[in-house]
């Protein structure tokens, strides 16, 4: 898809043999070999924050590797409602689930904050699989766990209420993107509007605000600026009990 200059640039690219990406999967279970290979037909580009990397409905190019930085993956409803389905970090691939018989992208996917993105072209990628069993292996696997959280979301969404929902977003951010320090408090590591909040466990914005002042009179959160502190986690787990029994890597 067409940026705006401004909006990403080209980068010196993250050499794969090199990579300081150790949760890339092409760093972990790709050759040396087929390394050199891939680096050949490689591009690295950097995205500002609110950056669109690839939109549903464009035909599948290549695949997406984050270097680093934090993207979310989401679909458009008809009334151009977006449900988030997916927050990305260092090491994750995006776009793979357009691979198949179709070859659309069936999500879209922008930078929540700065962002470092590898693109390697569709037949390299599939090259790679082919001569690489323990990359075609661990790929395979990744579906499955990506299937897992789906079917985790989808009972969710219809089995919670909205703030077993929001309690249950707040600890996988927690899981996914982990905690910086902040005016000497631990904050989660990212910045999600409220809107985006509502995005990802379908409800009304109306209803995010109200449980997030809930949660802050309980004592449960603390807000640093746009940040959120989790100040009493194991009140969040207490709300989840029966949900989240099972890993979600």
């Amino acid at each position: 898809m067409k940026h705006s200059t401004s909006e990403i640039s080209l980068i010196n690219q993250p050499v794969c043999n090199n990579c300081t990406s150790t949760n890339c999967f092409i760093n972990r279970y790709v050759s040396a070999e087929w390394k050199e290979k891939i680096i050949t037909g490689k591009s690295a580009q950097r995205y500002k924050s609110g950056t669109s990397v690839l939109k549903e409905g464009e035909p599948v190019l290549g695949i997406y590797f984050i270097f680093s930085g934090k993207v979310k993956v989401y679909n458009t409803g008809p009334d151009d409602r977006s449900q988030i389905v997916r927050l990305a970090g260092s090491g994750d691939i995006l776009g793979h689930r357009g691979l198949g018989i179709n070859m659309r992208y069936p999500i879209s996917a922008s930078t929540l904050e700065e962002a470092t993105i590898c693109f390697i072209k569709t037949t390299d990628f599939i090259k790679a699989l082919e001569h690489n069993p323990a990359f075609a292996i661990n790929l395979l696997m990744f579906y499955a766990s990506e299937l897992r959280r789906a079917e985790h979301k989808l009972r969710s969404l219809s089995q919670m209420t909205v703030k077993q929902k929001l309690a249950d977003t707040l600890l996988t951010i927690r899981d996914i993107y982990g905690t910086r320090k902040l005016h000497g408090k631990k904050v989660l590591a990212v910045k999600l509007s409220r809107q985006e909040f509502a995005d990802i466990i379908g409800a009304s914005i109306e209803e995010v605000i109200r449980t997030f002042s809930v949660f802050k009179k309980e004592g449960t959160l603390g807000l640093e600026g746009k940040y959120i502190s989790i100040i009493n986690n194991k009140h969040l787990e207490s709300l989840l009990k029966g949900f989240r029994n099972i890993q979600l890597p």
